[in-house]
């Protein structure tokens, strides 16, 4: 690790995301900038409770409840060597990325997954979001390469916390005549000017 002052250690979640601990989502670049030496670390958790969830179908409260409701359970955490990136590590991966931050990200996403066993997926965080939102009840419809799902919202374990749906502001039918006439008083004004 490279030593500087001005510059403490942090710890970041290069995926900007949780994911369903299946996979490795692709690393943001920002956290791979400043082209500084990496510290990559593994974490898996073992649960031996009596039910396995997927974290990114829940609610941050139904979250908290869950992992404080489970009984017993291991993490295993691996710190790999620091990783500092090179040119000949830009020059071998350079169809990986655009920028130099992105091949290094890359890098330290594949070293990770061959370490930890858990294969990569390109799945955006946009696309995760859609699918969260799907699958806990606030939208009722998503669209997944050309096929789309429709299904009921699925109830919270705590209705009173659940988000309201918030339906689409109805347009009057004088409407545009108001946005005519606003426009037309913006470019009386400026003429007056």
């Amino acid at each position: 690790m490279e030593k500087d002052s001005r510059n403490p250690p942090i710890i970041i979640w290069p995926e900007g995301t949780q994911g369903n601990g299946k996979y490795l989502l692709p690393f943001k670049r920002g956290a791979f900038e400043s082209l500084k030496a990496v510290t990559p670390v593994t974490t898996s958790f073992k649960s031996y409770g009596m039910v396995e969830y997927s974290w990114d179908c829940l609610g941050f409260f139904e979250q908290g409840v869950a992992t404080f409701a489970g009984s017993f359970a291991t993490n295993t955490t691996t710190i790999l060597p620091p990783l500092k990136p090179t040119e000949f590590m830009f020059e071998k991966f350079a169809d990986k990325g655009k920028s130099k931050a992105e091949i290094f990200a890359w890098v330290t996403r594949d070293i990770m997954s061959k370490q930890s066993g858990l294969p990569t997926i390109e799945v955006l965080a946009r696309d995760k979001a859609r699918y969260k939102a799907f699958m806990t009840g606030k939208v009722d419809e998503i669209e997944h390469e050309g096929k789309v799902f429709t299904a009921k919202p699925i109830p919270s374990l705590f209705p009173c916390l659940r988000k309201k749906k918030k339906a689409a502001p109805e347009k009057s039918a004088d409407e545009p005549k108001k946005a005519e006439n606003a426009s037309n008083e913006d470019s009386s004004k400026t003429k007056k000017e």
